[in-house]
């Protein structure tokens, strides 16, 4: 019988990078079928189990957490509960911590109320610095901190991407804080690379887009493809990708990649802020991409500077395939492309 790791590597197809579950199909239910499928997949071959300990983590805290009755709690705690010295709500409160009755993201995952088991505030380092206070708390008599259990999961986190995201070379990547309200053409010999990600909350589907301009700010080409994710980050990375992808693949040297995704931008730089952890086999993908030019400079704009990829990520978004254009974009994206003040491509406008 192959081990989990193997298995994990058998359900990969590398070349697309998505999961091939049919095998395991009749094994798992609908949730895990679910969680697998908006797993991202880097292209490294190193083996990463991260997710497989993950999700058994989390399926074995849905195993073992039942909620206990009342018929289970010795009647000595309900004794000690009721006599507590404290305000009535305090003392319900309590009732239901022993009975399992928050409304925890657990409990709200079992009803089918929310998407998901993990709280938002736990689904980091958090976790384990919290376990830490309190093991430092029951067993040594010390007194929790909570901004001081923030302050470890933080420098944790930092940490961890410092050790697994090492600085780019100087000369393919650059950082700009864009302050731009619309677009800008680059400058003489590079193109600009905008891309975008539409992502839904509580959805699996997303909508990437790309757009490439010259620097008489004419339209190169993009695409737009429909995507399967967990997470706007997620899918701003993946856009990423796309986009590297397809201005080397068309021999492009020097580029300006835009986007409207601060937390994206962080994240390649080495940032463990907003979670880019989350993404790490992307972010690797995306280092690894940049080798491949002899210049990229990262450019956080905002949203309006940023219109024609939103465009064809929403154009990605409804769309079954894959859509791409060379010299001619759709006619929702050439309506984009002039309200820019940019030139037209040739026999779109209408």
């Amino acid at each position: 019988m192959p081990s989990v790791p193997q298995l994990v590597r058998d359900l990969m197809d590398l070349e697309t990078r998505s999961w091939q579950i049919q095998p395991i199909r009749d094994f798992i239910d609908w949730r895990t079928a679910r969680a697998i499928l908006a797993s991202p997949i880097g292209r490294s071959h190193s083996t990463d189990k991260s997710g497989y300990h993950c999700l058994h983590s989390v399926n074995r805290s849905i195993i073992s957490g039942n909620r206990y009755s009342s018929v289970s709690i010795p009647d000595m705690v309900w004794k000690s509960l009721w006599k507590v010295r404290t305000l009535p709500k305090i003392r319900h409160f309590l009732w239901r911590i022993v009975v399992n009755a928050l409304p925890t993201k657990l409990n709200l995952f079992r009803r089918k109320i929310v998407p998901n088991p993990l709280c938002p505030f736990c689904e980091n380092f958090i976790t384990w610095e919290i376990w830490k206070s309190r093991c430092t708390a029951v067993f040594e008599g010390g007194v929790p901190e909570p901004i001081g259990v923030l302050m470890r999961a933080d420098r944790a986190a930092k940490e961890f991407l410092e050790a697994n995201i090492p600085p780019l070379p100087q000369h393919l990547s650059s950082l700009t804080l864009g302050s731009d309200s619309r677009w800008i053409p680059p400058l003489q010999g590079s193109v600009k690379v905008n891309i975008d990600g539409s992502w839904k909350t509580d959805s699996l589907r997303a909508g990437l887009g790309v757009v490439i301009r010259n620097s008489d700010g004419l339209f190169c080409m993009g695409l737009a493809r429909p995507y399967r994710c967990s997470s706007a980050l997620h899918a701003e990375a993946a856009a990423a990708i796309e986009g590297l992808q397809l201005a080397a693949q068309h021999g492009y040297e020097d580029i300006v990649l835009e986007t409207d995704s601060k937390a994206l931008v962080e994240g390649v730089h080495g940032s463990s802020k907003n979670q880019a952890w989350s993404i790490l086999p992307l972010l690797d993908d995306i280092r690894c991409l940049c080798h491949n030019f002899q210049a990229v400079r990262w450019k956080w704009v905002s949203r309006n500077a940023n219109r024609a990829a939103h465009m064809a990520a929403t154009i990605g978004y409804g769309a079954v395939e894959l859509e791409s254009w060379a010299n001619r974009p759709p006619q929702s994206l050439v309506h984009v492309l002039v309200s820019d003040g940019l030139p037209c491509p040739p026999g779109n406008l209408v």
